[in-house]
């Protein structure tokens, strides 16, 4: 009740402030509008005000968002919920509009003029382009606290239009080649605020340009694909940076995965990015951390479906060694998984052209085969038991997408009638039959009798954990390999399913082995 009290409180202060700032603005508009010649002077002169004002009006969104969210207090609560949003809409409508209007004028002016080339005009464009971007960019958390789409997509909009009255029309400006204006590194505080707003309003711009000719514009198509990879490193690892201080998080990273997607499926357009860079490592870098440490896990989904609109991006040969690169430095086994699962995908795609056109393949090379089936093989070279049990129990999710894959290319090639894999030569076939097969099924076995002797020491209630036994688990993993927890443990029942899932596989994989003449 105390809390409720105090969520009141901060709205009808909120709504408060709302109205004072209403004030300001009206002020400000009907001074602008009493201005007949260079408008654009006095927005530049009231822009510290302005972007305050914009500031203030997004922290009524943070009200709703850190509080108790909106409509959670019946009709009554969503009506004064609506009521604060439409206010703090409509102020930072009416600034943005107000300056959009006078920078259209003024680039209007300029090109009659024939003053867009000179070096005081270029000046006053430039400061007039930031005040743009960070406009935009002090209402950035509004967006993603909770800002109705129509409304920012008109903020957006009007930013744009007053871009391109300046001259700005393609992404050549944003790509920040020259770090104009963007570095952050040993600034003040009030500095670094200015330039994360900057960016801020520049990542929306962006996905704007390219969202408005979905890869086919003549904005994007100007900007070689290097560039453009190079620019969604940036963007993303600003965006990720600023979200982890956002008021929603979650909100604030499917908005900077969203920037990423549009930007990739750009470069797929244009055929995709053809040569190595870092920028691609370090984004993949971004999303793994995101995949395996944020707790929502839609939004670890959303990052598995990046990587792989990152991964489209690249062309064949540089998908292929960004595959290989990935899985022998990944140490999360169930995004190696997803890796390899992927690598699979590849390997049947590039199989199916090769018997269409002929058309050969990096998937279908030697060693991305052998990449495909490394968790196998590096099982089976291990030789300390204790060391090869624990690691097949703590990989088990990428073991069990191996044998998938395995089995994958064993069945393709029944179903071709070859007289010996395309892929895999009898020496690979044999190490399997021989010592990769027996190998996993001495593993599986270990650990289903493991399981079976530590439940004897168990009782079980429906409904309720395993109690008893004098069995603790630490590191997850006991003496042996196979963990004794409780029955409401997500990660002993994964293990266990994949544990049941290799040992089906690898008797298929056994079967088809054994039909060939080796």
């Amino acid at each position: 009740k105390r809390h409720r009290e105090e969520e009141k409180k901060k709205k009808k202060k909120t709504d408060s402030d709302l109205k004072s700032l209403s004030c300001v603005v009206s002020t400000l508009s009907a001074a602008l509008r009493g201005i007949s010649r260079k408008k654009h002077l006095f927005v530049l002169s009231s822009s510290a005000l302005s972007l305050k004002v914009c500031r203030k009006a997004a922290k009524a969104f943070h009200c709703l968002a850190e509080g108790e969210g909106r409509g959670k207090e019946g009709k009554k609560g969503r009506c004064e919920d609506d009521h604060v949003v439409r206010r703090a809409s409509g102020i930072i409508l009416k600034v943005i509009e107000d300056a959009s209007l006078a920078i259209e004028e003024y680039g209007k002016a300029t090109n009659a003029n024939g003053q867009r080339e000179e070096k005081s005009t270029k000046s006053v464009s430039r400061k007039l382009k930031f005040l743009c971007l960070r406009l935009l960019g002090s209402v950035h958390p509004a967006i993603t606290a909770g800002a109705e789409e129509e409304d920012w997509k008109v903020w957006q909009e009007l930013t744009v239009r007053a871009l391109h009255a300046l001259g700005d029309t393609g992404l050549d400006s944003f790509t920040f080649d020259e770090s104009e204006g963007v570095t952050d590194e040993e600034s003040s505080d009030e500095e670094y605020c200015t330039v994360r707003r900057q960016i801020l309003g520049s990542s929306i711009v962006v996905e704007k340009l390219l969202d408005e000719g979905s890869g086919a514009s003549s904005c994007s198509s100007s900007v070689p694909a290097l560039r453009l990879m190079r620019m969604a490193s940036f963007y993303f690892g600003k965006l990720l940076e600023y979200a982890e201080t956002d008021s929603n998080p979650p909100a604030a990273l499917s908005k900077a995965m969203h920037l990423l997607y549009v930007i990739m499926s750009n470069i797929e357009s244009k055929g995709g990015l053809n040569e190595a860079s870092t920028y691609q490592d370090e984004i993949f870098s971004y999303l793994m951390r995101i995949m395996s440490h944020f707790p929502d896990r839609s939004l670890r989904v959303k990052a598995r479906f990046c990587l792989l609109s990152v991964l489209s991006a690249l062309g064949n040969g540089q998908r292929c060694q960004a595959l290989a690169r990935l899985l022998e430095t990944c140490e999360y086994p169930s995004i190696r998984s997803s890796l390899l699962s992927a690598m699979k995908d590849e390997v049947a795609a590039a199989w199916s052209e090769k018997s269409r056109t002929g058309r050969e393949s990096p998937f279908l090379s030697r060693p991305a085969i052998s990449c495909l089936l490394g968790p196998l093989y590096h099982l089976e070279e291990m030789s300390a038991p204790q060391e090869k049990s624990e690691y097949f129990l703590e990989n088990s999710d990428a073991v069990l997408a191996s044998l998938n894959a395995l089995r994958y290319l064993l069945l393709r090639e029944h179903k071709e009638d070859q007289p010996f894999t395309f892929l895999l030569d009898p020496e690979h076939l044999s190490t399997l039959l021989v010592k990769v097969i027996p190998c996993i099924e001495n593993l599986v076995g270990g650990a289903l009798e493991e399981h079976r002797a530590a439940n004897k020491c168990f009782k079980y209630s429906e409904g309720k954990a395993w109690v008893g036994g004098e069995s603790s688990r630490s590191s997850g993993i006991c003496s042996t390999g196979l963990c004794t927890c409780s029955i409401e443990d997500e990660w002993g029942k994964r293990v266990f399913m994949n544990i049941l899932a290799i040992e089906n596989v690898t008797n298929r994989n056994k079967e088809i082995l054994q039909d060939y003449k080796i």
